[in-house]
């Protein structure tokens, strides 16, 4: 047995045989944040007391909150503040280490009237109207979905806008959409792709850079998102890392069949730093993951924050990631070829906040980021088939103010300037493509220096406290292309009820070529901003936490859509999400699409110690190339449905349990005739995505338990992934030794056992 494999056995199997009840429960801190529930700003000074009525903590600037309790058993807190209703929260002792954060609490404006005095919430916000279906999944939320396999950009995919790629990657396809028309903000600095073997112009990878240990909260918008946002054609997902507040002086070390991982965070009042590394162990459950070869990847995160008087903070934050893979020719099961891939990415962002007044905040940021990719691909015939050397830059500062006033609403006026510097050396050598089309080939050694500029303004109010409504406008610039996109906004929320609201929105949204299309062909500079305009329309039912309910369609309608000009029939919703070459000449902004769909989310706790998710959605996604009607998007899977469960049995059992089903992806058939003439997998061009995969479906389980001796917390935890080891389809390919289709598929059954200990 390896050593990493023995010590995780050894630990849990003494958790199992000698340690009680009591040895088990722990003194916990218990952490979290008060927000306003309309602007979703912190509420300074509100009263946290337990059942008593003792006051036991108090938000500070920044709405966070810090208490110790002692005990195992679930228990009430009230939270309080002049100007808003009271709210009840229960607070179930769980497994989420020795500081506990509680899922953000939102209260409801109620303006008291004292003998003729009015006295009205200071945070009463307008922050502009948002989908109805737009999430926010916090950091314990991540344990309770085994799916999730402790990766923030996994949990993200459990959502009923996702659809699923395949086990292998954590895209965010939403809504039928590519992976690289979702915004990628980490606390509100912009990096393109934040995934361990990323694909180089798109959003997903193998695993998220950032570990799920350093996340605070997911805020994950689908559709209808503000022009506060980087402009993009599906979705926002924007993740916001711990701050001190939500924890103490602590050090993690994680051990698992994966990886090492380790954290210190060390806290002085309003000053901190917060650290961790990680390392891979992936060639430990390499055959279960059905890998070819093993990827190595491993990342570092640092965050630190220092007041600067009375009214400003200045925050840091540092990431970056390496990641390692080779395939060696004839290898791969279904062709022969090969792989060398190699990629380096960082992220360093600064941003400073000054409240000098209640009514008003200004936010400056300077980030730079940094992105390497060194891949090579190439088959026996043809060993230098494919060859991509490119260095990304980035330097971007932005500036945010927001002005507020009780009665007029909120004004938010932002602007952005970014300077964009690549290098790419690629080349690629005469082939055929998987249609088994002969194409030239290119090479491309090129410089290029460029800016982007953006500007936004968004106004909002409430009309007669029945209807806030929002009007936002954003304005983008790309020098390169020498032109820009305004994209014109409108949002409204009704509150039909106390606990029912209704919200809807349109807009434009935009989107400009990636660098890499820019650099790969003279035409290219002309190309426009790609487009997409978002109807949606929901209504939410919230009686937290005993029930939410969340039920939202939405249209989307795709304009100058890109397509390769070599393949006139798929457009980009077709590409980026697998680590196959893509031929990135001359590209035609002549296509066409829309997507639809309805998607519901029922969350409910009927025990406090029982949560349940419920997810489903139904959709249609049709794209239309330069030569051919409207065809099925590669990620049309039509309907969705997902759960999941987390029971604790005892103050120091988790269990939990995640289940979903998806319909199967459109494909195009192999074309056995062409792929027998030329002993390699060819497609069938005529038939482009007509056919369909099976289902796609996948439960997983996973079993946590804590115990806590000197002050010591140890968690051992046990999933099990794929639990039915359902053989889910990947791909269909041509086998040139047996003569046959093949089916290649994705993860087996694999069983995932890791220590952690916190001190």
């Amino acid at each position: 047995m390896r050593p990493a494999l023995r010590l995780i056995y050894i630990s849990f199997l003494w958790q199992l045989t000698f340690c009680t009840a009591d040895t088990l429960a722990t003194d916990r801190d218990y952490s979290g944040t008060i927000c306003d529930s309309e602007s979703h700003q912190p509420i300074e000074n509100a009263y946290i007391r337990i059942s008593s009525g003792q006051v036991i903590a108090e938000a500070d600037s920044v709405g966070n909150f810090t208490f110790r309790n002692q005990g195992s058993n679930p228990f009430e807190i009230l939270i309080s503040m002049l100007g808003y209703k009271s709210a009840v929260v229960e607070v179930v002792p769980g497994l989420d280490q020795l500081t506990q954060h509680i899922d953000t609490v939102f209260l409801e404006v109620a303006p008291l009237t004292a003998e003729g005095i009015v006295i009205r919430a200071t945070a009463d916000r307008f922050r502009g109207a948002s989908s109805a279906n737009t999430v926010i999944l916090s950091s314990s939320y991540v344990e309770q979905v085994p799916r999730s396999n402790l990766d923030p950009l996994r949990l993200v995919q459990t959502q009923p806008a996702v659809h699923t790629s395949n086990d292998f990657r954590s895209d965010l396809i939403v809504r039928g959409g590519n992976p690289s028309e979702t915004a990628m903000l980490i606390d509100g600095f912009d990096m393109s792709n934040m995934s361990h073997f990323g694909t180089q112009g798109s959003t997903g990878g193998f695993s998220a850079i950032l570990p799920a240990d350093n996340i605070s909260e997911i805020h994950f918008s689908p559709g209808g998102f503000s022009v506060r946002y980087p402009n993009r054609l599906s979705s926002v997902t924007e993740i916001r890392t711990k701050t001190a507040n939500e924890t103490i002086n602590q050090t993690i070390f994680r051990l698992d069949m994966t990886g090492l991982f380790a954290s210190i965070i060390v806290s002085d009042g309003d000053r901190y730093l917060m650290s961790s590394v990680r390392r891979s162990f992936i060639d430990v459950v390499k055959d279960q993951l059905n890998l070819p070869s093993t990827p190595i990847f491993g990342d570092a995160f640092l965050k630190g924050k220092l007041p600067l008087g009375s009214a400003a903070t200045l925050t840091l934050i540092a990431l970056g990631g390496y990641d390692r893979f080779s395939i060696p020719l004839g290898d791969l099961p279904y062709d022969d070829g090969g792989l060398d891939y190699r990629g380096d990415r960082t992220l360093f962002g600064l941003s400073m906040i000054s409240s000098s007044n209640p009514s008003s905040s200004t936010e400056i940021r300077y980030s730079n980021s940094y992105a390497d990719f060194d891949v090579a691909y190439g088959n026996k015939s043809t060993p230098d088939l494919y060859s991509n050397r490119s260095i990304e830059r980035s330097n971007k500062i932005s500036l945010d103010y927001s002005l507020s006033h009780s009665k007029a609403g909120v004004l938010l006026l932002g602007a952005s300037e970014e300077i964009i510097s690549a290098d790419f050396d690629l080349s690629i050598v005469n082939y055929r493509d998987d249609f088994g089309d002969r194409h030239r080939g290119m090479k491309v050694d090129t410089e290029m220096d460029y800016n982007r500029a953006g500007a936004y303004a968004e106004f909002g109010s409430s009309i007669a406290s029945l209807l806030d409504i929002s009007l936002g406008l954003r304005f983008d610039y790309n020098s390169f292309l020498d032109r820009g996109l305004v994209s014109p906004r409108i949002a409204c929320k009704s509150a039909l009820s106390d606990r029912l609201s209704f919200s809807a929105g349109y807009g434009l949204y935009g989107q400009d070529p990636s660098p890499l299309w820019l650099a790969s062909d003279p035409s290219n500079q002309t190309l426009p901003y790609f487009k997409a305009t978002h109807l949606t329309a929901g209504i939410s039912y919230s009686n937290e936490p005993e029930l939410s309910v969340r039920l939202e369609g939405y249209l989307k309608r795709y304009l100058n859509y890109p397509v390769a000009a070599w393949d006139t029939i798929r457009t980009m919703v077709d590409w980026g999400t697998d680590y196959a070459f893509y031929d990135t000449r001359a590209i035609s902004a002549d296509g066409r699409g829309f997507a639809r769909g309805i998607e519901s989310v029922v969350r409910c706790q009927p025990a406090p110690d029982l949560r349940i998710s419920l997810a489903a959605s139904i959709s249609k996604s049709k794209f239309r190339g330069v030569s051919c009607g409207e065809l099925p998007g590669s990620f049309d899977t039509e309907y969705s449905l997902a759960a999941s469960a987390s029971f604790l049995p005892r103050s120091w059992m988790q269990i939990g349990m995640s289940f979903a089903r998806e319909g199967g992806r459109p494909h195009t058939p192999v074309d056995t005739a062409l792929s027998r003439r030329y002993s390699y997998t060819v497609y069938d061009k005529s038939r482009t995505n007509s056919a369909r995969y099976p289902a796609y479906q996948k439960l997983d389980i996973s079993l946590t338990l804590v115990w806590s001796v000197g002050g010591v917390n140890i968690r051992n935890y046990f999933s099990i992934l794929n639990a039915l080891n359902a053989g889910n389809v990947y791909f269909e390919y041509w086998k040139v030794s047996s003569q046959e289709v093949r089916t290649y598929h994705q993860w087996e059954r694999l069983v995932i056992a890791g220590v952690e200990v916190e001190f």
